[in-house]
Formats: C-alpha cells, sequence, structure tokens
C-alpha cells in the first residue's frame, strides 16, 4: 500500500483552476480549487482530505505544517482523468487577541491567491471519519453547512458516475447563511434534476424561517421534510454524514430522532454508520 504524502516528501501538484464561488460583494470568500498531478501518484477516497503546508517558514525557520482540507471530488479526480482533485477553500482571517487586527490564515489565503500553473504542496491522504468502506453500499443522509459540503460533494460525484451508486436513494440537506453561500447549489440541482433518487435540500438562516419564526437550519429542514426522509431512516444500511461548522450536529440528532426514533439513532451509532465532523 502506497504510504501517505508528508511534509518531507511532498507531491507536487499544478493549480488548474480556481474559481470564486461566491458572488464578488459576498464578505464570505468561498473558492473551488482544483490541482492537478502525475497521473495516479495520489490515491484517495471520497471523505479524505489532504494537506497543504503553505510556503516559506515560521519565525522558528521551521516548515509550515499542512493545513487539512477534505477533498470536494470523487476518487477517480476532478475531471475523472486520475490525475487531479478539487478542494472548496474559505479564505480565513483570525484575530490577533492582543490589538484585534485580522490575521490572514496561511493556507487558505495561499490557495485562494494561486493563479493557474502555480505549484501547491499536498500531503496525505488522510482520514477516515466521513470514509464509507466500499463494503458497505447503502443510501445516503448527507447534511452540511460551509466547506462541510466538500466531502459531499466527492460522494455525490461519484454517485453521478456510479451506476451501481445510484441504485440506492440519497439526500443532501445543505445550509448556509444565504443562497449566494450554498457552493455548488447549481450544480447539485442539475444533478438530482437528472437522478431521481437524488433530493436536494437548502436551508438559508439569514433568508427563511421556520414555523415558529426562528431560522431555519438544516435540522429543521429535515422534519419539515420528514416524509420524503423517512423512508431513507428505514433502510438498514443508510449512512448519515454531518460534516460542517460546530453545534450544526445537535439540530440533526434531534431530526433523526424525531423521524426515525431514539433508537433508530443509537443503532445508527453503534453501527457506525453515523459519522459527523464539525469545526
Amino acid at each position: 500500500m502506497e504510504l501517505p504524502y508528508t511534509l518531507t516528501r511532498p507531491l507536487l501538484a499544478r493549480v488548474a483552476e480556481n474559481r470564486r464561488l461566491t458572488a464578488p460583494g459576498n464578505p464570505s470568500d468561498v473558492r473551488h480549487v482544483v490541482l492537478e498531478f502525475a497521473r495516479d501518484a495520489l490515491a484517495f477516497q471520497e471523505g479524505q482530505a489532504v494537506g497543504v503546508p503553505p510556503p516559506g517558514l515560521n519565525q522558528r525557520g521551521r516548515p509550515h505544517p499542512p493545513r487539512l482540507f477534505s477533498v470536494a471530488s470523487a476518487r477517480d479526480g476532478e475531471y475523472g482523468d486520475g490525475q487531479s482533485l478539487a478542494l472548496t477553500v474559505k479564505r480565513f482571517f483570525g484575530q490577533d487577541p492582543a490589538t484585534g487586527a485580522a490575521i490572514p490564515g496561511l493556507a487558505s489565503n495561499f490557495l485562494c491567491d494561486c493563479a493557474v500553473g502555480d505549484q501547491v504542496r499536498l500531503t496525505g491522504p488522510l482520514g477516515d471519519l466521513l470514509r464509507i468502506p466500499d463494503d458497505e453500499p447503502g443510501p445516503l443522509l448527507l447534511f452540511a453547512t460551509g466547506t462541510g459540503v466538500a466531502p459531499m460533494r466527492g460522494l455525490l460525484q461519484r454517485r453521478a458516475r456510479s451506476a451501481a451508486a445510484r441504485q440506492f436513494a440519497a439526500a443532501l440537506l445543505h445550509g448556509a447563511p444565504t443562497a449566494d453561500d450554498l457552493a455548488y447549489s447549481q450544480e447539485f440541482e442539475q444533478q438530482a434534476r437528472g437522478d431521481s433518487g437524488l433530493a436536494y435540500l437548502t436551508a438559508r438562516s439569514r433568508e427563511q424561517t421556520d414555523n415558529a419564526g426562528q431560522r431555519l437550519y438544516v435540522g429543521q429542514l429535515a422534519l419539515n421534510h420528514r416524509d420524503q426522509l423517512a423512508p431513507l431512516l428505514a433502510h438498514p444500511a443508510l449512512q448519515v454524514l454531518v460534516c460542517g461548522v460546530r453545534g450544526m450536529e445537535e439540530g440533526v440528532e434531534r431530526a433523526i430522532a424525531a423521524i426515525g426514533g431514539e433508537d433508530r439513532l443509537a443503532r445508527l451509532r453503534a453501527e457506525g454508520r453515523w459519522r459527523v465532523e464539525v469545526y
């Protein structure tokens, strides 16, 4: 088995695309970055991540550690060529605790500023938390917010290319503050129109409210579509994946318990079919 790439032995990739997903006036700068490398040089699966070490050295004169980004494409590559992958990157700024000044995140700003043809070093792949074993096929119930939609895109891209994957139903419940923040929404809508087994549902928390007048999040969105999601939850091979901003999992848990019952939620956890990654 091929060993993952490391900081001392990285994979050299080339930027093939850097496309902004949010409108220019949106303060949230989210990018679709496609990297190309030698054919079959990187074997990854949907749900895994790669590391991007920012260029340069830290204050101690050492290389910066890699920042992990979920892969946003299927295992055969963004272009289906075995030599590309996509990342969904949000330009990040931290804050100096002493002055309050904005501190640009090294890796995210590096990737967001990359031009086509620039070189990027990669480490990994790694991470099994959101990776579904090939010997456990079944329906997919996916919940995503923010850049947490990246691994879901990889899974749905594989679904679009695999007749075997389309034997099972799937649903993506996608949350964001506004319609403009729903990364890849047009792509998902188009895919759902051509795939009768795929449901794409959205919650825009700053533009929509629930029946109680509260902001609409993906947990309540699931409850709003409980009749549509109940057959998925009843399937014994269902996989539930949750990825996004910390705290979203609480609403999803409540929704799953309300639709399928507390026993169903407990069984999903016990059988390893409840996969959550929040940040």
